[in-house]
């Protein structure tokens, strides 16, 4: 089983390097979002921003889900083309028809949604961007299904890198401000789309669309796409709340506190990306099982760890980034670092309903998820401001992963250890409210106090008995010896 460990870990690392290097590209532009622009006017890009991402997340109609489940059932590459050529060409159908629906309807949008006034152009320009991301999203599912992390990294990056340098040029250069935000992302989208179409050729080719595969597909993917709008509300929700019940300035200073919190997403976006395809790839195993129980303990173990350092120095890193306007975002960083924890902890807790291909346990979890989002929302924001909405945000994305396992259980049992993983969620709680809980006047002082209690917290796996010495020595000898054969399994009990 150590043999798989190490091969998903190799993985991740692959995707992880790309993440580290996507997510300081966009990092990167947060100097100059809060210099350019105003809490306010950083708040209407957020809001469209958000709205788009629930369209391009309806778009899908879960069929990327589908998509992988096909492509690991055809043996044969026609049925494979089939596979992806079916779902590309539905995705971007769909897609050129919401596309046409904002443009046409954009002005009415800024004139009724509230913090959207005078933003009938960025809606606009974000709107055609659905279209020409198609190919970039196949083409990156695509990669992964083949197992080519490297070429994955290469597609993400490029088209990152590109949004970076013309969102610079245009922001900073021609000063067209937040319009230029939307122009860089409709440009980059154009020549992603270009890039995408060279990457997979024949396999889109329209000679390979099967009615019937996409049938297949959608009949198992539509429980999903309810599952899809109650996600956006989980996910992005927030931002609303924020805006109904206070004001756009608000909205920026927690979109700044959630640019800032996604640095999570290096661990759990590269875990996700390899997890998916790998833990479909191994399912026959016989040790797969007790891997799935392993991998739930080190995934949380890792992403804890990386919310709680992100959580713990945002008060320095929005000092060092930022300007005093925007120093405020602090406060919403640990409830939504934590949550990315919750979001990636739903790939484990779904390996066993995506083995017994049932799709409902996700849809019914995520709109449980969404009912608490808005009930909580509606409670919280107008008492405790954006505080309450990611306070709101948090719990949502817990229950997901909750409902996924008690469902999972039922369907594909492995013997997961929730004492453990329980432990290891309440110690970087702890952690971060230690942390955050004394405020020393001296900035070294505070770093040393706050660094001491995160390297108590990464040795957490050996005082929790997760990984023991004896274990570590043992693969470490063994692994050294070049005759020698694979290690023993590492124990899980």
């Amino acid at each position: 089983m150590l043999k798989y460990v190490r091969q998903l870990a190799g993985e991740s690392l692959v995707y992880g390097v790309a993440g580290v290097l996507s997510r300081m590209l966009v990092i990167f532009l947060v100097p100059l979002y809060t210099r350019a622009f105003s809490p306010s006017e950083y708040g209407q890009m957020g809001l469209v921003a958000t709205g788009v991402l629930a369209v391009t997340m309806f778009s899908y109609l879960a069929l990327d889900a589908a998509a992988h489940r096909w492509f690991w059932e055809s043996d044969d590459e026609p049925g494979r083309k089939a596979t992806i050529a079916s779902w590309a060409w539905c995705h971007l159908g769909v897609s050129l028809g919401f596309t046409t629906l904002i443009t046409a309807g954009a002005g009415w949008l800024a004139r009724v949604l509230p913090g959207l006034e005078g933003a009938r152009g960025y809606m606009v320009l974000a709107a055609w961007s659905l279209p020409f991301n198609v190919l970039v999203a196949v083409a990156t599912n695509w990669l992964r299904m083949q197992r080519r992390a490297w070429a994955t990294i290469g597609l993400t990056l490029g088209t990152t890198l590109t949004t970076l340098v013309l969102t610079m040029w245009l922001v900073a250069g021609l000063r067209h401000g937040v319009r230029g935000v939307f122009e860089a992302q409709l440009a980059s989208a154009v020549v992603g789309c270009v890039i995408g179409t060279v990457l997979l050729g024949d396999w889109v080719h329209p000679r390979w669309f099967r009615g019937r595969r996409l049938g297949e597909m959608l009949r198992f993917a539509y429980p999903m796409i309810p599952a899809s709008v109650a996600f956006w509300s989980v996910s992005m929700m927030d931002r609303w709340f924020v805006q109904r019940f206070t004001d756009a300035a608000q909205v920026g200073l927690y979109q700044v506190g959630f640019t800032l919190s996604a640095v999570v997403a290096l661990a759990t976006t590269a875990f996700q990306q390899a997890w998916g395809p790998f833990s479909l790839s191994i399912h026959r195993e016989a040790d797969a099982r007790r891997l799935y129980a392993l991998v739930l303990l080190l995934y949380l173990w890792v992403a804890c760890l990386f919310a709680t350092v992100v959580s713990v120095l945002a008060p320095e890193v929005l000092r060092l980034f930022t300007t005093p306007a925007y120093y405020g975002a602090a406060t919403v960083v640990p409830w939504l670092s934590f949550s990315f924890v919750m979001l990636g902890l739903q790939q484990v807790a779904g390996i066993g309903p995506g083995i017994a291909r049932q799709t409902a346990p996700l849809g019914i979890g995520v709109t449980l998820a969404a009912l608490a989002n808005v009930a909580l929302g509606l409670v919280l924001t107008p008492r405790l401001g954006r505080e309450g909405a990611a306070i709101a945000t948090l719990v949502a994305q817990a229950i997901v992963p909750l409902y996924l396992f008690r469902a999972s259980q039922r369907m594909y049992p492995i013997p997961y250890r929730f004492g453990l993983a329980t432990a290891i969620v309440a110690a970087s709680a702890l952690v971060t409210v230690a942390a955050l809980a004394w405020h020393p006047a001296s900035l070294w002082l505070a770093l040393v106090w706050k660094g001491a209690l995160l390297c108590l917290l990464a040795l957490l796996p050996l005082l929790l008995g997760i990984v023991r010495p004896a274990q570590l020595a043992s693969a470490a000898r063994r692994r050294s010896a070049p005759a020698s054969p694979l290690p023993e399994p590492m124990r899980t009990d």
